[in-house]
């Protein structure tokens, strides 16, 4: 099983607590350019996570590679467009959560798109060729368990 997740935060509590006890996770995938060629903040993502969750960071163009067909895993990413590769290298996901969005400085011009999700015009036009290429959107900060008060 794999999950598909933007957050531009990547890893933080609510993926720690929430999602990985509601997915039954085994491993998480960060997938991110910027952070694969910073080494203090892959520390500081891989010291948020639990003991005995499996951690792989690489850069977005090979997450591919690091995905383990046997586990229970999420692949984080920051943006919509990392999104956009990873489902290029993994068509047979057809579900991306648009979990957090932020609106800070360089994307003043970005609308909301949903509670806790802020797209530019130009993420929205890739919203719109995921949905073209039948992938279902969904936004979920939480898991809908933890959402609907269960």
């Amino acid at each position: 099983m794999i999950t598909l997740r933007v957050d531009d935060r990547l890893v933080h509590t609510q993926v720690v607590l929430s999602w990985v006890q509601a997915l039954k996770l085994d491993r998480i995938i960060v997938a991110s350019d910027e952070v694969a060629e910073d080494p203090l903040h892959a520390l500081t993502i891989e010291l948020a996570l639990p003991p005995g969750l499996t951690y792989c960071l690489c850069p977005v163009d090979e997450v591919a590679a690091a995905v383990d067909p046997l586990a229970r895993q999420m692949i984080v990413v920051a943006s919509l467009a990392c999104a956009s590769r990873v489902l290029t290298q993994l068509p047979e996901l057809d579900e991306v959560n648009l979990a957090n969005c932020s609106r800070y400085p360089g994307r003043q011009q970005a609308s909301q798109y949903s509670a806790s999700v802020w797209l530019t015009e130009g993420e929205r036009g890739l919203l719109e060729d995921l949905r073209c290429r039948r992938v279902n959107i969904v936004s979920h900060p939480l898991p809908p368990v933890f959402e609907s008060g269960k």
